[in-house]
């Protein structure tokens, strides 16, 4: 997949690189909608332009908070959160109807959803070095 092993160790932080795939898998799961988030967010995030400004051009803020369905267990394995990660990678991609609202957004596009889960995973693998 990715030169990420489970002795990789992130450049800022709590997570280990099992918990980061475990944690990428839940958000893609939630635009899936396998798994619900009870948090919402501002009602101002709704209104379209901070939304796109948010979802295209502000960058990630490191040490953000985390919903916590979004938190991973702490004795998650490696080879089963890669696993999960690319099993819940493949039904994102091959997806044909509409997603799940997001819980801070609401109802955002496809193309939204594939940008915000695109910009995240790379936050997250720069976290780690990649």
């Amino acid at each position: 997949m990715f030169r990420l092993t489970a002795d990789s160790k992130p450049k800022w932080g709590k997570m280990n690189s099992a918990q980061m795939l475990w944690h990428l898998a839940a958000s893609l799961q939630t635009a899936l909608g396998e798994k619900k988030l009870a948090r919402g967010g501002p009602g101002f995030l709704k209104w379209g332009p901070i939304r796109n400004l948010i979802i295209y051009y502000v960058p990630l803020p490191k040490g953000a908070p985390t919903a916590p369905e979004l938190v991973a267990p702490s004795g998650v394995e490696f080879g089963n959160a890669h696993a999960e990660y690319a099993r819940v990678v493949d039904k994102f991609a091959k997806h044909t109807g509409d997603f799940a609202p997001n819980s801070l957004f609401g109802a955002i596009s496809r193309e939204d959803w594939g940008t915000l889960m695109y910009r995240h995973t790379d936050h997250h693998l720069r976290q780690f070095g990649l």
